[in-house]
């Protein structure tokens, strides 16, 4: 009797059964993009006995990542569970992978995030001098969308009342603003903002205040003698400054010194 057959038979019969109980992704995640700040989902599912999420950075319980995971229902040995990531600057091109594990072996896959967006400007800075003009200087972005070909900048200064003294857009990273524009002695909000055709930065704000420059020296001083004995002491002080600048209140005491 041959009993290459049979014991053919059983292999194939012993192949298939394991190969049917061996751990499988049968519905992966899919990579996904998204802007930021808002939340995005990666669904993952399989036949095997549990599902584990890892990602490329740290551990899915990073807290720093905002990251939640909803595991599902296990039926039968199906196992299915949803990863809620936040799109955040730093999570741009995350690899999100999903595991399941069965007796003895496993089997993975995963996806990535991709955040699109532009980051706020940084060091922002304004600066008001005597001379004719204040310059507003700021670097860019450092996060930038990997699809934003060129940067423009909307930079916008107010008073202190509110009133818009200059909107302007630009591509450099600095603004020089004639000092005639400005009403000083003002408190000035300046606000400058990074965009393209698709996405626009977080504003970057900043406040200064100006109160102007004067220089006050004493040009003459008479002491007069009274017939008491007493004696008083008169003088004149010179102001000088830009006269556009603000109104500083001098005050002058005379003082009677007794011998």
């Amino acid at each position: 009797m041959d009993l290459s057959l049979p014991i053919l038979v059983y292999l194939v019969i012993y192949f298939l059964w394991t190969a049917e109980s061996f751990p499988k992704v049968t519905d992966p995640p899919v990579s996904m993009t998204a802007f930021v700040d808002t939340w995005v989902s990666f669904h993952c599912e399989g036949e095997g006995d549990t599902l584990v999420w890892q990602t490329s950075e740290g551990p899915v319980t990073d807290e720093s990542r905002n990251i939640s995971i909803y595991p599902g229902i296990t039926t039968s040995g199906i196992v299915n569970s949803t990863l809620v990531i936040l799109a955040k600057y730093e999570n741009d091109g995350l690899f999100i992978g999903c595991i399941i594990f069965g007796s003895s072996v496993f089997d993975s896959t995963g996806a990535n995030l991709y955040v699109k967006a532009i980051g706020p400007v940084e060091d922002l800075f304004f600066n008001i001098s005597m001379n004719e003009y204040a310059i507003v200087v700021w670097n860019p972005p450092s996060f930038v969308a990997d699809d934003v070909n060129t940067l423009s900048y909307r930079v916008v200064i107010e008073d202190d009342n509110d009133n818009p003294l200059v909107d302007i857009v630009t591509t450099d990273w600095e603004y020089e603003v004639s000092i005639d524009i400005l009403n000083l002695c003002s408190i000035y909000t300046v606000i400058v903002t990074a965009y393209d055709n698709q996405y626009t930065s977080d504003s970057s704000i900043i406040q200064e205040e100006y109160i102007g420059e004067y220089f006050a020296s004493i040009v003459n001083n008479i002491v007069s003698v009274e017939e008491t004995g007493s004696f008083a002491v008169e003088f004149t002080i010179k102001l000088e400054g830009n006269p556009r600048l603000c109104n500083n209140v001098v005050r002058g005491i005379t003082r009677l010194i007794n011998p």
